[in-house]
């Protein structure tokens, strides 16, 4: 129930031995190492960071050089030049893995020889590309700034500065008061509107007058009542002159330049498919290149992160406490014995990176706490009772067996299909395992099995229930359209519930990891003082459930005060304001009846819309019930989504606000291994050769 225990580790070799040392921790990925230039204790010895590598300067332009191409291709498959199959749509085409030699040089030959046959078959349809990219984009914005004078009649010489004429474009919104100003000057103009979707239009004026009369429309322009608008001429007539086009005015000029475009985008689809070819066709080799110069670029900024005096080489950081002996026997293996290790516990006042270590299926889940911030290291870690209880409330929440079952298979497909080569399909497949059965589960205690698809269309009665049993006292099922109070008590209890485990976790991280036991009593211990009290009060006086003698009453009025009074003492006047908010917190479970409620109820509506199609006689009788058929398929496939989406974000907004509320302290920095999961490459030996001249 808290972070994964982690020491702090310093290793000390001699400065030949600190590359090789270096490439056993990041292939071995157990510690999470830090500069040793923020440390105050290398900087109190005198130990200086190391310098960088040269060799990541070139590791790095290569890796630009590959990364231009990547964006290259994800712009066109943007574009829709490039089209994409399903699975690299989905995120998980199958790895192909390339084996590469141990080794700094050894790596940097493969990627360099690597490079240079990538280079070798890109290159040329890249550069092409590029250029017909540039193109497009110079004629399209052209186009889209010249669009509003297109219908005005411009000759080019004009444009050009070759006529005893000039022309100003204007912008408005007063257009009355601009032509009542124009018509007393020496000008003639036109006008249309522009953006005429908008409550007032815009107007832009064409004005044109005599070269030698250029300053006469000034004074319109410093009374504000328009804007001169100022397409790039030259741009333009630089563009028509590469192209080598010609015509008498600007409307002939843009559809040229379109005609140009048009040509452009045949050309660059066509060169498109040539270099989508040559990149499948070492897509394998791209890949497995890419990475390794990530992982070398990694490698190398290590060796900034360590620290060296004249006779020795300092590397620190973090490692889970339970790897200790591990990392002794790879370092011992990388040094040949050759080194000096110290452990220690965070000392008072440190904050140790944040590893959080739960089981493979609660992992899965571990994303929740990650996305609303990982917890300090010396609290809670609450993953496995928000993951328990986040499914437990999808479960409720959608409430339909059937619905259950569609998560349930397509659960199964995804992770034996996409998700083994999508670790984040597979993951939200391995939650729809677990989601699948609880809301079967609960689907089968509410009697609702795509609604009430088999009353209705089997038993020929909407209105009987699914089945008829007796379970501890309770009659099942609890249909949540004519039982909803049951449903409602079981929101309300299943929220105190989760609640309360929310202070009894705030109990133990104040009194236990912290050692704060006065603010655990004040902070948490108060609120079980209140709920007694106030709920046995609440009982007697508003629901009636039970009838109080004078001697409990001032028993239970007793724990209410006291409670309170302790809640005073640690948020003062504000305790008010807290004592209201819990309230509100339990009444917000309410939410698992609502959206419970909207499952059936939409899936009742798309059950009694089919029925009204299904008639028994004729060929028409038959299109209709293959037309009933096809609602209900592809009605409860939506409302499958629909429900399932405000399932999950609706539970997450529990976990967030009303359980994780009470207790949680984020704040916590990620441990993050000096390491990485290899996809697309394999070491064929682990070794360290690099040697920086």
């Amino acid at each position: 129930m808290k972070p994964a225990p982690v020491v702090k580790v310093r290793i000390s070799v001699a400065p030949s031995r600190l590359e090789t040392l270096l490439n056993a921790l990041y292939e071995s990925s157990m510690m999470h190492v830090e500069g040793v230039g923020d440390a105050e204790e290398f900087r109190r010895r005198g130990v200086e960071p190391a310098s960088l590598p040269g060799l990541l300067s070139e590791v790095r332009r290569l890796k630009s050089d590959l990364l231009q191409i990547h964006f290259l291709r994800e712009e066109l498959k943007r574009r829709k030049f490039i089209k994409p199959g399903f699975r690299e749509r989905m995120g998980a085409e199958r790895r192909e893995v390339v084996t590469i030699p141990g080794g700094v040089e050894e790596e940097m030959d493969f990627v360099r020889k690597s490079y240079r046959e990538i280079l070798k078959a890109l290159s040329e349809p890249v550069g092409r590309i590029e250029e017909q990219m540039a193109t497009i984009s110079e004629i399209s914005e052209l186009l889209k700034q010249f669009e509003p004078l297109e219908y005005f009649p411009i000759p080019l010489k004009v444009l050009r500065g070759e006529s005893t004429f000039d022309v100003k474009f204007l912008i408005t919104r007063e257009p009355e008061v601009v032509e009542r100003f124009l018509r007393g000057l020496p000008v003639e103009y036109l006008s249309r509107p522009i953006n005429v979707k908008k409550k007032k239009s815009d107007w832009i004026y064409a004005v044109y007058f005599l070269r030698r009369d250029h300053g006469i429309l000034s004074p319109l322009l410093k009374r504000r009542l328009t804007v001169e608008f100022l397409p790039p001429r030259e741009e333009l007539l630089r563009t028509l002159d590469r192209y080598e086009m010609e015509g008498d005015d600007l409307s002939s000029a843009l559809n040229m330049l379109r005609e140009r475009l048009k040509k452009g985008e045949v050309f660059l689809k066509e060169i498109s498919a040539v270099f989508e070819r040559r990149w499948r066709e070492r897509r394998r080799l791209f890949r497995a290149t890419l990475e390794e110069l990530g992982v070398l670029e990694e490698k190398l900024l290590g060796v900034g992160r360590s620290g060296r005096t004249k006779y020795l080489a300092f590397l620190w950081g973090w490692v889970e406490e339970s790897c200790v002996e591990k990392l002794r026997r790879v370092v011992t293996q990388a040094t040949h014995g050759e080194f000096a290790m110290d452990i220690k516990k965070p000392g008072e006042g440190e904050e140790p990176p944040v590893l959080l270590k739960n089981p493979k299926r609660i992992g899965d889940l571990q994303v929740l706490i990650e996305m609303y911030g990982l917890p300090k290291y010396n609290s809670v870690d609450p993953t496995f009772p928000t993951s328990l209880f986040f499914m437990l409330f999808i479960a409720l929440m959608i409430g339909d067996a059937g619905y259950g079952l569609v998560i349930f298979l397509l659960s199964i497909i995804i992770s034996r299909t996409l998700g083994k080569d999508n670790p984040r399909l597979g993951r939200y497949a391995h939650i729809g395992l677990m989601v699948g059965p609880l809301t079967i589960i609960a689907g089968i205690a509410m009697g609702t099995f795509f609604g009430d698809l088999i009353p209705r269309f089997f038993y020929s009665d909407p209105s009987q229930p699914l089945y008829s049993a007796e379970l501890f006292g309770v009659h099942f099922p609890v249909d949540p359209m004519r039982e909803p109070m049951k449903i409602f008590a079981l929101s309300l209890v299943l929220g105190i519930i989760q609640m309360n485990i929310g202070f009894i976790l705030g109990i133990y991280q104040r009194a236990v990891l912290q050692k704060n036991i006065k603010g655990a009593v004040t902070g948490y211990v108060s609120w079980f003082l209140i709920e007694i009290g106030g709920g046995a009060l609440l009982g007697d006086f508003f629901i009636g459930l039970w009838d109080l003698t004078s001697t409990q009453f001032y028993l239970f009025l007793t724990f209410f005060f006291a409670g309170f009074a302790l809640l005073f003492l640690e948020s003062g006047i504000f305790a008010v304001f807290d004592l209201e908010g819990f309230v509100g917190d339990w009444i917000s479970y309410a939410r698992i009846l609502a959206l419970g409620l909207a499952t059936s109820a939409m899936a009742g509506a798309i059950n009694i819309i089919a029925g009204m199609l299904v008639v028994k006689d004729g060929i028409g009788g038959a299109l209709l019930a293959m037309l009933a058929a096809i609602l209900l398929f592809f009605g409860h496939i939506i409302n499958t989504g629909l429900q399932t989406l405000g399932a999950i974000v609706h539970s997450l907004r529990l976990q967030y606000a009303e359980f994780m509320g009470k207790f949680y302290e984020s704040g916590g920095r990620p441990f993050k291994v000096f390491g990485r999961e290899r996809l697309y490459t394999e070491v064929k030996e682990k070794k360290f050769i690099y040697k920086e001249v």
